[in-house]
């Protein structure tokens, strides 16, 4: 059994396909960690982890995407589940 710790399935690239990847992961014995990078990837790493088992969601804010005026600040406790195993800090190292 293999377990990727860093995956983006969960990014748009693969918004047409993520699903037949992570079902094609979970076929070989991979299991997937989708980290996201700002509230809609973290969302959607979310989502896949509710829908497979085996896939599991950091949820997390990439520093570029904490410029001012680029996002709105989302209180985590919307995004924690028991399907999530790290979550992001910013610079400041503040819990986002």
């Amino acid at each position: 059994m293999y377990f990727d710790t860093h995956a983006h399935v969960n990014f748009n690239a693969f918004k047409e396909d993520g699903e037949e990847v992570l079902q094609r992961a979970l076929k070989e014995g991979v299991l997937v960690v989708n980290v996201g990078s700002q509230y809609s990837t973290s969302q959607r790493a979310v989502e896949y982890a509710h829908k497979f088992e085996g896939v599991f969601a950091a949820v997390g804010i990439h520093p570029g995407h904490l410029k001012e005026g680029k996002i709105k600040y989302t209180d985590p406790e919307e995004l924690e589940e028991k399907e999530i195993r790290t979550q992001g800090e910013n610079l400041s190292g503040k819990n986002i």
